[in-house]
C-alpha cells in the first residue's frame, strides 16, 4: 500500500476529534469536580431567583411535538446536538417568561373582564401564529453560542422559513431575536440538560478509570 493510499485510509478511519476519554486528552479529576461545582452552583442560583416561576410553569413547551419541531428546525439548518438542547431550552425559557409577562398585561389592564377575554384571545393567535418564527429565532441565538462557524445568519433563517411557508422580513427575524434577548434579560448562560448529563457521565467515566475494580463493580 503506498504512502497516499495510506494516508487516506487513516483519514477515514481517524475520529475527527479527538478522543476525550483517553488520560493524555481527558480532563483531570480535579477539573471535572471543579465543572460540576460550577454547574451545581449556576443550578442553584436560577431555581432560588426564579422559584415561583419555575414551580408553576417551567417545562410546558417542552412537550414532545415542540421538542420534535425544534430538532427538526436545527436539523434542516445543520446545528450539533449541543445547539439543539441549548435551542429548547430557550425557548422554554422564553415562551414561559414571555406567556407570564402578557398575562400580567392584561390582568392590570382597567377594562371589563369581556375585553380581556377577547384581548387574550387575540393574543393566544398571535403566540400560536408566531411559534415556528421564536423557534428559528431560539435556534439563531443557539447558533451563535454554540458554533463560530455554523451561525445561523437572518439570510439563512430567512431562507428556511420561507421553505416552511412562514413567509418574514428581516427586520421582522431580527426584531424576534431582540424580542426573546430581551425577554430572557440577555441571559442566555443556562447550561441545557445535556451539559449536565456529559458532565455526570464524564465524571462517572473518571471514576471508573482511576478506580482499581471493574466497571461491573458499580461502587468505588
Amino acid at each position: 500500500m503506498g504512502y497516499f493510499t495510506m494516508r487516506i485510509a487513516q483519514k477515514k478511519t481517524t475520529s475527527e476529534e479527538p478522543f476525550y476519554s483517553l488520560s493524555r486528552y481527558g480532563a483531570t479529576v480535579d477539573v471535572v469536580e471543579d465543572w460540576l461545582q460550577v454547574l451545581d452552583d449556576q443550578n442553584k442560583v436560577r431555581v432560588n431567583t426564579n422559584q415561583k416561576l419555575l414551580s408553576m410553569s417551567t417545562g410546558c413547551f417542552k412537550v414532545e411535538k415542540i421538542v420534535q419541531l425544534v430538532f427538526f428546525c436545527c436539523e434542516m439548518l445543520k446545528l450539533n446536538e449541543e445547539a439543539k438542547y441549548l435551542a429548547i431550552e430557550l425557548y422554554d425559557r422564553f415562551m414561559t417568561q414571555h406567556i407570564w409577562d402578557l398575562h400580567n398585561h392584561v390582568k392590570c389592564e382597567n377594562s371589563s373582564n369581556e375585553s380581556k377575554e377577547d384581548k387574550w384571545m387575540d393574543i393566544e393567535r398571535r403566540v400560536k401564529a408566531q411559534m415556528k418564527l421564536r423557534i428559528v429565532s431560539c435556534c439563531q441565538l443557539a447558533s451563535k453560542l454554540i458554533s463560530h462557524y455554523r451561525v445561523v445568519t437572518v439570510r439563512k433563517a430567512k431562507t428556511f422559513l420561507a421553505q416552511i411557508d412562514e413567509n418574514y422580513t428581516s427586520e421582522s427575524i431580527l426584531q424576534s431575536e431582540l424580542r426573546i434577548l430581551k425577554t430572557l434579560t440577555f441571559d442566555l448562560t443556562t447550561p441545557s440538560p445535556l451539559v449536565y448529563v456529559e458532565a455526570l457521565l464524564k465524571a462517572v467515566a473518571l471514576l471508573l478509570y482511576t478506580c482499581s475494580i471493574p466497571a461491573a463493580g458499580y461502587q468505588c
